[in-house]
């Protein structure tokens, strides 16, 4: 006998972003990949009056995507950008000693950093 048909596999959610911004620094290669920072513009009501707020990102770009990003791209030129988010954690030291403490300031916690994954760089005009 098989499974009953009412059980489900329990699934993934999605982690898919399409990004668009420009570059906020050269791209710098590590190893077999890339990375540069983005600049994204969003416009909100800010108490009544619109403003425009600037998110900066970290990238990490892989494969091919990764070669000719090094090859063709500088800061200020914009990008769209197809990949997935990523959480990654450092602990923030400045002379050996961790800085960073929780709200109490009685232990050390784990800065975090949002960080765009992709392999997918499509260049722009701009």
């Amino acid at each position: 006998m098989g499974q009953p048909q009412n059980e489900r596999k329990p699934t993934k959610d999605t982690n898919v972003l399409v990004i668009g911004g420009r570059l906020t620094r050269d791209v710098k290669q590590h190893g077999s990949m890339a990375t540069f920072g983005l600049a994204v513009h969003k416009v909100r009501s800010v108490t009544g009056e619109w403003k425009e707020v600037t998110f900066f990102l970290d990238v990490k770009v892989f494969g091919k995507a990764a070669k000719n990003s090094l090859k063709y791209l500088e800061k200020g030129r914009p990008v769209l950008l197809t990949g997935s988010l990523d959480i990654e954690e450092y602990k923030l030291k400045i002379g050996g000693e961790v800085v960073h403490y929780d709200e109490k300031k009685t232990r050390p916690v784990m800065m975090k950093s949002t960080v765009v994954l992709t392999d997918d760089v499509q260049f722009l005009n701009g």
